[in-house]
Formats: C-alpha cells, structure tokens, sequence
C-alpha cells in the first residue's frame, strides 16, 4: 500500500517528566491540548533514552544521515532550537538552522516572551511559509526545546496557577533549580513552578495544533513529541535535571500523531527506544508509513516486544530494561526493580535476587555488556 507524501513535523523537549503529563497518569496539572492530541494519536508508555548524553539520543535519531538524503531529493529540513550545543551538533543535517536566544536574564512577564512560545511560533511560521510558498514540496521542521532543563522564563501568574493558600511560593529564580540537599517545601515549590510551566507548554502546543487542522495540512502531516530525557522531581531524594539512570530521567513521552487519525486512542506497551522512532521518522520521508514498527504497532499493537533496551549513564552507569524488569549498576552495586509495577523504581528487590531465575538469567546473559561499561 503506498502512502501520499507526508511533511514531518517533530517536537522534543528536555526535561519532560512524564509523571507531570496528563495522559500519562497526572491528575493535579490541567493539560488539555495534550490530552485532545493524544485522543488523535498513538501514546507510547515505555519509550526510553538510549543513553543520558543528550548528543548520542540525536544520533541515534538522526542516524544514516536520514535527513541528508531528505534534502537530497527535494525536501526541505529546518531546525529550530534554543540549545546550542544541538544547533552545532545539527551542522551537518539540516539545510536551514534558526537559533531561538533568551530575551532576558528574567522571567517573562508574558507568555510571548518565553522561549516556548517563541519556538512554536517559529514552527507555525515556517509551516505556513512551506505551505504557501512551496506547496508541493515535503519538509521536515524539526523543533528542539532545551526545555525544563534549560531556562525556567514561565511567568509568575503560570507557576501560582496550583498553589494552595498554605503551600510555599513557586520557585520564581530563572534559571534552572538546583539544590544540594533534599527538602519538601523545595521540592513543593518546583513542581509548582515546573507545573506552570507544563500550563504554558499546553498553551503554545494548542495553538500549533490548531494552525496544522485550520491550514488543512493535517492529512499530510505526521506530528510526533516526545521527550528527550526526563527531570527529577523528588523520586530518588533528588530536585533538578540530573543523570541517574532512573525512570524519571529516563522513560519519556512519545505521541504520534498519523494522517487520516490512523491509530487514534491507542495505548502501546512496546519497549521502544530512539533508534525505534528513527526508523519510523525514516519511513515517512520514503513515504513508506505503513511499513514502518510504528505503524503496525498503531495498526495492530500485536509486534513482538524487544527482550531488552540498553541505557547509558554516565561514569560506569547503565541499566536494562525488560518487561518485567529494570536493571541498574552504579557503582558497583545493582539495583533491580518489577516492572511495570514498580513505575519510579522505588522497591529495589536485589536481595531476592536468589529467589528468581529469570532476573539471574537475564544478570548472566548480559553480564559482557555490564562489564564492558
């Protein structure tokens, strides 16, 4: 089956904890423009980093130099980001770059003058700008925000938008929070101000939404976001944007939204990763969705699930993921935790270990790939 041409339009963001995201479980933060998207699309529950270096996740992304041969045969691909280091990492990929800079060392008083509202609009333009001028040529706009791991511009009237008359102030510093010890009215006034910012996250995704449909490209526009890596928010005793392999650092969210709603409301439990999504973003610019992982697994949610998924940390940190299990050895101990009962690996159950031979089987088997880290 052949599929008409499809433009591309992906969105990741830094620091999305999927435990603030309401079609992921919150029910505190009021998300409805994700929670409509996600009606439309396909939610991936156990998409994974591949590692906590955000350069080698964009590798894998834009691994075989997928989008070159895009541009090659007459597509346009366009980065849009406020994370230098991603914008010199892109060199190589994209055929135009535009680099969003902070306004202010502040923050802002309105949400036009975030670097979120900045990028969609961004966005918005440039799609509009393809349709209009170019209508008959694809495009890829590919939009990378630094996100909540970089600076925190969300107006004040954003982060009080939760908080109880009782509850300490929203964190209200710029940059990004980070504390040295753990304590509750701290991390209380950083999920506040993170909440804020997830508010005005919603916001600026409505309106790119609503331009996509009014504009008559939804039929021809796939629309994936999805996280980056995540952001600690006191699971493990820990605020801030840190790099243990935990599954609020490293299980994000992933949303696809297909042409004509094709795999619209449904939920899949695969073990994915970014060389997954890659294969799926490679297929829509061959126009081959429908052969595509992805694709099936919207279609059909039968495929067979991967046996594991290997993470990076870093120093001598890594971790597996299986199904049932989650694997984690930071120095020089090993953590293991049920899956997916166990969502933010609270219960380490290592010292049962004896007790299963499916976890001492799984430990033996890639015990070359734990050692050689």
């Amino acid at each position: 089956m052949s599929v008409p041409s499809q433009n591309l339009i992906c969105i990741s963001i830094d620091g999305l904890h999927s435990g603030m995201v309401g079609l992921y479980g919150n029910t505190w933060i009021q998300t409805p423009s994700f929670d409509s998207l996600a009606v439309q699309s396909v939610v991936f529950d156990k998409y994974y980093a591949a590692s906590v270096n955000l350069a080698d996740n964009f590798d894998l992304l834009w691994k075989d130099s997928w989008l070159e041969q895009f541009a090659r045969n007459n597509g346009n691909t366009i980065l849009v980001t406020d994370d230098s280091d991603i914008f010199n990492h892109a060199n190589a990929y994209f055929t135009r770059k535009y680099m969003i800079e902070a306004s202010a060392d502040e923050i802002a008083d309105k949400p036009e003058s975030t670097n979120f509202f900045k990028i969609f609009a961004t966005i918005i333009d440039l799609a509009q700008e393809q349709k209009t001028n170019q209508p008959d040529q694809q495009y890829c706009i590919w939009a990378h925000l630094r996100g909540f791991r970089g600076v925190w511009d969300f107006p004040i009237s954003y982060r009080e938008c939760h908080r109880e008359e009782e509850d300490p102030y929203p964190y209200d510093g710029f940059r990004l929070p980070e504390f040295s010890g753990f304590d509750p009215d701290q991390l209380q006034s950083v999920m506040e101000a993170y909440s804020g910012g997830m508010l005005l996250l919603d916001d600026v995704l409505s309106g790119l939404v609503e331009v996509i449909d009014v504009g008559e490209l939804g039929g021809q526009t796939v629309l994936a976001i999805f996280g980056t890596r995540g952001f600690s928010l006191g699971e493990h005793k820990k605020i801030g944007a840190n790099y243990d392999l935990f599954g609020e650092n490293i299980q994000l969210p992933l949303i696809v939204r297909l042409p004509d709603n094709t795999g619209a409301t449904v939920r899949v439990l695969e073990l994915l990763n970014p060389d997954d999504l890659a294969d799926f973003l490679i297929s829509v610019t061959k126009n081959q969705i429908d052969t595509s992982k992805i694709f099936q697994l919207a279609r059909e949610n039968k495929i067979e699930q991967h046996e594991l998924l290997q993470i990076k940390g870093n120093n001598d940190e890594v971790a597996l993921v299986t199904p049932n299990w989650f694997v984690r050895r930071s120095g020089g101990q090993v953590g293991i935790y049920v899956k997916p009962d166990d969502r933010w690996e609270v219960n380490d159950v290592s010292n049962r270990l004896n007790e299963n031979q499916e976890i001492i089987a799984l430990l033996e088997k890639h015990k070359p790939y734990f050692d050689s880290q």
